[in-house]
C-alpha cells in the first residue's frame, strides 16, 4: 500500500547546492565530508530521484570573487550538463542542462581619456593618454593598444607608447581598458571611454630643399653674414649654419651641432643669417642645414670657406647685430655706418646753432 506522503517525481523536489555540498565544517570542528564539485552534487541528487537543484548566495560563486572569477564561474555554468541513461527514475533518458544562467562578466569600470600624439624626427610618433578613473581600476584590468589591427597589451601604469613609423604613412590606433572577460557573444568587454586617433609619420624634410651657393662675408663687429639659394623651402622651419677647421661632410653636421660654438641657428626660413665669427683665427669651412618643424634635417657638406685673422673674445650668449632675423634680409654694415655719420653731423649742426644763435637782426650769442 502506498502512503499518501511517499515522494514521487511529480512532486518536483529540488535541493540547494549549499546544503548537499556542505562538507560539515564549522566553528566546532573541521570538515567531516569530502567537498564535491557542482557536477558531482547534481549527479548525486539525481540518483536519489530529485527533480532539480537551485542556487543561493555563494553556492556556485564564492563571496568576494573578483570580476574575472565571476565570469569564469558563469562560463562554466553554461557548460554544466548531466546525462541520464534512463536508470534514474525521475528523468527519462536524455542530456539535461543543469544551469542555463547568462554570462555575468562585467566590463572594466574605467577607460581612456586625453589621447594625443606628438611627432618626432625619423618618423617617430609619441602617443600619450590618461586613465579616466584611476581609483576604479580593477585587479584584473589591463590596457590594450591596437595599431592598424595589431593588439599589444600593457599595464595601466603605462601612459605613453611610440610608433617607429615610415615617412608619409598614416597609422590608426585605439587605446582601451580590458579585464579578460567577454559577453555572451564572445566579444571582449572593454571599459568606457575608448579613445582612437591617427597620425602620419614625418621622417624627413619633404620636399627636398636643395640649398646651394652659400656665401660667408666677415663684417665689422665680429660677425659673419651668410646667404644662400633655395630650391623649395615649403617644409623648412629654420636653418642651421655650421663651421669647422677643414672640410666637413653631411654626416658630420650632427656632431658639430652637439659641440660647443660650432653652429648657429636662424629664427625662420629666410635664406640668410648673421652669426658671430669663430673666436680663434683660422680658415673655417661652412655648411647650411634645413630643419623642419618636427626636427628632421637636410644636411649638406661644407661648401664655402672664410679666413678670420686674429683671436677674438666672443660672447656666445648674446645675440649678434640687430636686423638679422625675420622676413627681411639683414641690414648691411655699411648702412649702419652711414646712419652713424648722419647722426653725428646732425648733433654737430645742432650744437652750432644753439651756441651761435640765429635770431633775425641780432648777432649776440645765446647765453645758456
Amino acid at each position: 500500500m502506498t502512503d499518501l506522503y511517499d515522494p514521487t517525481p511529480a512532486d518536483r523536489f529540488t535541493f540547494g547546492l549549499w546544503t548537499v555540498g556542505n562538507p560539515g565544517g564549522d566553528q566546532f570542528g573541521p570538515a567531516v565530508r569530502v567537498s564535491k564539485s557542482p557536477v558531482e552534487l547534481v549527479e548525486g541528487v539525481a540518483e536519489v530521484g530529485a527533480w532539480g537543484v537551485h542556487l543561493h548566495a555563494n553556492a556556485l560563486v564564492p563571496f568576494g570573487a573578483r570580476p574575472a572569477e565571476r565570469g569564469r564561474g558563469a562560463q562554466a555554468t553554461m557548460m554544466l550538463s548531466w546525462s541520464n541513461d534512463g536508470s534514474q527514475p525521475s528523468r527519462s533518458s536524455s542530456t539535461y542542462a543543469v544551469f542555463a544562467g547568462a554570462n555575468i562578466g562585467e566590463p572594466p569600470q574605467t577607460g581612456i581619456t586625453d589621447l594625443g600624439h606628438t611627432l618626432a624626427p625619423g618618423g617617430v610618433i609619441s602617443i600619450s593618454w590618461s586613465v579616466s578613473d584611476v581609483a576604479s581600476i580593477g585587479i584584473d584590468d589591463f590596457g590594450v593598444i591596437i595599431i592598424d589591427g595589431v593588439r599589444e597589451t600593457f599595464a595601466l601604469g603605462t601612459t605613453t607608447m611610440e610608433i617607429y613609423g615610415t615617412h608619409g604613412t598614416t597609422y590608426s590606433y585605439t587605446v582601451q581598458v580590458e579585464n579578460g572577460q567577454s559577453d555572451q557573444s564572445g566579444n571582449r568587454l572593454v571599459g568606457s571611454p575608448v579613445a582612437s586617433d591617427s597620425a602620419t609619420a614625418d621622417g624627413q624634410v619633404d620636399p627636398a630643399v636643395g640649398a646651394s651657393d652659400l656665401t660667408a662675408d666677415e663684417e665689422s663687429g665680429n660677425t659673419v653674414a651668410f646667404t644662400w639659394n633655395v630650391a623649395d623651402d615649403s617644409d623648412v622651419d629654420h636653418w642651421v649654419v655650421c663651421w669647422s677647421i677643414g672640410d666637413h661632410d653631411a654626416d658630420e653636421v650632427q656632431g658639430l651641432m652637439e659641440g660647443d660654438n660650432s653652429c648657429s641657428a636662424s629664427g625662420d626660413k629666410t635664406a640668410s643669417h648673421v652669426s658671430w665669427r669663430p673666436a680663434a683665427a683660422g680658415t673655417y669651412h661652412y655648411s647650411v642645414t634645413a630643419v623642419d618643424s618636427v626636427g628632421n634635417m637636410e644636411t649638406a657638406a661644407s661648401s664655402t670657406a672664410l679666413t678670420v685673422v686674429g683671436d677674438e673674445t666672443i660672447d656666445w650668449g648674446s645675440v649678434p647685430d640687430i636686423g638679422t632675423e625675420g622676413d627681411e634680409p639683414p641690414i648691411p654694415q655699411s648702412a649702419w655706418i652711414a646712419i652713424g655719420i648722419l647722426v653725428l653731423v646732425a648733433v654737430i649742426a645742432g650744437a652750432f646753432i644753439l651756441t651761435r644763435g640765429g635770431g633775425e637782426g641780432g648777432d649776440e650769442e645765446w647765453d645758456y
